[in-house]
C-alpha cells in the first residue's frame, strides 16, 4: 500500500518512496510503553498512523471563543514568535520591532491512531502545509470567504493513513510536567 507522508525524509523528499517509508516503524503504544519523551532529550519514532480528528478550530486556553489553527507570526528573519497589535501596527516582543505585515503559521492539533493506541499531536507550519497542501496564509483567505471550502480542506485529509515522524518531549507548563508530541520533519 502507498501512504502519504507528512514528515519529510532526510533528502528533502516528501513522497511515499522516500527514506521515511523505508525506516522501521513503531506503533503508537510504544510512546507509553517505553515512556518516550520523558527524558531530558526528545525521542523520535516513525509511525504509520490514521488521522482520526484534525481540528479546524482551536479553543482558547481560557475557555473563550474558538479561533482558526494558525497564529500571526513575526516576519523577521529566523523569528517565529507571535506578533501583537500595537498602535495600529504589529509588534514582536522577541525582536523588539514593529512590522507592517505578518506571516500566518499553522498550529494544528490532531488525534492520530493505529491498531494499538491513539494520541494527540501538534503540527506546526511545515507539517501543516505538507498535510493540507496549502499555506496558512492561503487557508486564512479561504476561512474568511468560504467556510464550506475551509472545512472541506480538513475533511479531505482526515480518516487517512500517513507516514510520520513523531517527536516526543517533555515540557513544563505552570509547574506541571507534560508530555508533548509533534509531527517532526
Amino acid at each position: 500500500a502507498v501512504f502519504n507522508s507528512i514528515s519529510e525524509s532526510s533528502n528533502g523528499n516528501s513522497s511515499s518512496s522516500s527514506t521515511l517509508s523505508m525506516k522501521p516503524r513503531d506503533v503508537l503504544s510504544c510512546i507509553v510503553d517505553k515512556q518516550l519523551g520523558m527524558n531530558e532529550k526528545p525521542d523520535y519514532i516513525s509511525s504509520r498512523a490514521y488521522i482520526k480528528v484534525l481540528r479546524p478550530t482551536i479553543k482558547s486556553k481560557n475557555g473563550g471563543q474558538e479561533r482558526p489553527p494558525w497564529y500571526n507570526a513575526c516576519p523577521g528573519v529566523n523569528c517565529k514568535r507571535k506578533v501583537v497589535e500595537l498602535d495600529g501596527g504589529l509588534s514582536c516582543v522577541a525582536c523588539d520591532k514593529s512590522y507592517p505585515n505578518k506571516i500566518e503559521r499553522y498550529t494544528l492539533s490532531a488525534c492520530i491512531c493505529d491498531g494499538t493506541s491513539y494520541t494527540w499531536v501538534s503540527m506546526f507550519d511545515e507539517a501543516g502545509e505538507q498535510l493540507l497542501g496549502i499555506s496558512a496564509k492561503e487557508l486564512a483567505v479561504i476561512y474568511e470567504n468560504d467556510r464550506e471550502q475551509y472545512n472541506a480542506k480538513f475533511s479531505k485529509v482526515s480518516h487517512q493513513d500517513y507516514l510520520m515522524n513523531i517527536k516526543c518531549k517533555k515540557s513544563t507548563w505552570e509547574g506541571a510536567i507534560q508530555e508533548r508530541k509533534e509531527i517532526a520533519k
